[in-house]
């Protein structure tokens, strides 16, 4: 049985490898995206494949290969009590494997076009169904290999949903959303008292994003607040249902929300994309906070696996600036750095 004590040193070396804002404008130097990949490569990310063109979907992928590669070797070396809580965890991988390959073949892409992360599913030990999946010959075979999955039925009521919406993802993306955020919050309750008041802290923040994400595209989209209401978590951490319900009727203090979140970026107007750089920039302050919890908790372990997302984010903001040829400055003031 491992204990926190061979988690923690593994913990502060992968810690000392996380990019600084130096690096970061080094990276920033290059002017294509194989300059790019190649001063990637020599920064701990030898995942990155090096095509002879490199493009940002090959870039995300391998990104995202990094971070979930990274993370397994965490959870190897955690105590057995962390690991069946980033287990439930790395289920949002395995989430997006799902709505990749739904999206996919809703679009007809050919086969070859469609790289799930097969890491995660080895991990999980379902990687057989999702090779199955791949080899499926339309939409109707693909639903029937992923109903064998512990949450296939759910895929197929958010399949339904899809449908009955006219054939739009963003129904589809917030039930298996919901979904992974339920599971997510059960299993840090199974947690210890201490582990689970720390864990609560991501869960509930993570939730509470949600919340606010959902309700303002719902808005947007002129959804009826009955359907609204289904599309949301009934678990509140700071954002209860009477704050919730305001959000839905457009009666908000944008500078209370920025607070109750546990920001201090300035909004002048609330959309999905500034619901995202609020929740962002309080991310940051929630992982510092997590990094300094008692030491024999699941604190640190917790903090570095959103220090962790948040650098491949931040590359994935680099690349697309290096794509789009956007000013140096522009750039770096969209990097967060903990």
């Amino acid at each position: 049985m491992v204990s926190i004590h061979v988690q923690l040193p593994k913990i502060a070396s992968e810690k000392s490898k996380m990019l600084t804002y130096a690096q970061y404008r080094d990276l920033l130097s290059v002017k294509t995206l194989n300059e790019f990949v190649i001063k990637l490569k020599k920064m701990d990310y030898e995942e990155i494949e090096l095509q002879e063109n490199a493009t940002l979907e090959l870039i995300d992928f391998g990104l995202k290969e990094k971070l979930i590669v990274t993370l397994q070797k965490i959870i190897r070396n955690s105590p057995e009590k962390f690991q069946r809580f980033f287990m439930v965890y790395l289920l949002k991988f395995e989430i997006e494997n799902i709505k990749l390959l739904i999206k996919s073949f809703y679009k007809n892409l050919v086969k070859d076009e469609i790289k799930i992360h097969e890491s995660i599913e080895e991990l999980v030990g379902r990687i057989g169904i999702f090779k199955e999946a791949l080899m499926a010959t339309d939409m109707k075979a693909l639903l029937a290999i992923l109903r064998r999955l512990p949450y296939g039925d759910l895929i197929i009521e958010a399949f339904i949903t899809f449908e009955r919406e006219n054939y739009s993802f963003f129904y589809f993306d917030l039930v298996l959303d919901l979904k992974y955020l339920e599971e997510l919050w059960l299993k840090h309750q199974k947690l210890n008292q201490k582990d689970s008041q720390i864990a609560r802290q991501y869960v509930g923040f993570e939730t509470d994003c949600y919340n606010l994400e959902a309700i303002v595209r719902a808005r947007n989209l002129k959804v009826e607040p009955s359907l609204t209401y289904k599309m949301i978590s009934a678990k509140n951490y700071h954002l209860n249902k009477q704050f919730l319900e305001s959000l839905m009727k457009d009666n908000l203090n944008y500078e209370k929300l920025a607070e109750i979140i546990g920001s201090k970026e300035k909004i002048s107007n609330l959309d999905a994309n500034s619901i995202r750089i609020i929740c962002k920039h309080a991310r940051v302050n929630l992982i510092r906070s997590l990094y300094v919890k008692e030491v024999f908790s699941i604190g640190k372990s917790l903090a570095f696996f959103l220090h962790k997302e948040l650098e491949i984010e931040n590359l994935r903001t680099v690349s697309v600036g290096i794509y789009y040829k956007r000013p140096l400055e522009e750039i770096l003031s969209k990097i967060y750095i903990v």
